[in-house]
């Protein structure tokens, strides 16, 4: 039981150290080159735009070669998420056609929206504490 509880501890101590290397970080005024905001009209966000964001992170992660930073932000009552992105590892040309097929691919989904150089929703919610 010793062993399984060490094992657990170990285990979160370094995912969540892992995770910690790559989060992103926000411009000197708060604001994220890439946000992906995730809204709710009285039934919790879009879950497949969800499985949807993380699988382009993933298959952009392998196309590029390079880890993408985010963070994964939530607010609201209802689980309103959004993904903040710095983008600051990638060229221009990786940033571009990122953003560029984020935008594309997020229309398909209710009550999601995508905006450059701007602070997101769970920020300012911390802000008004």
């Amino acid at each position: 039981m010793k062993i399984a509880l060490l094992f657990l501890l170990n285990f979160f101590f370094f995912a969540v150290h892992a995770q910690s290397d790559w989060q992103a970080k926000p411009n000197i005024d708060g604001t994220y080159r890439l946000v992906v905001a995730f809204a709710s009209r009285a039934s919790g966000p879009d879950a497949e735009g969800l499985k949807r964001i993380q699988e382009l992170i993933k298959v952009y992660e392998n196309k590029f070669n390079k880890k993408i930073s985010y963070n994964i932000g939530r607010y609201g009552r209802e689980g309103e998420t959004d993904y903040s992105f710095d983008l600051n590892n990638l060229s221009k040309k990786q940033v571009k056609k990122f953003v560029a097929v984020l935008n594309k691919e997020m229309r398909k989904y209710n009550v999601v929206s995508v905006g450059e150089n701007m602070i997101p929703m769970s920020e300012k919610f911390k802000r008004k504490g």
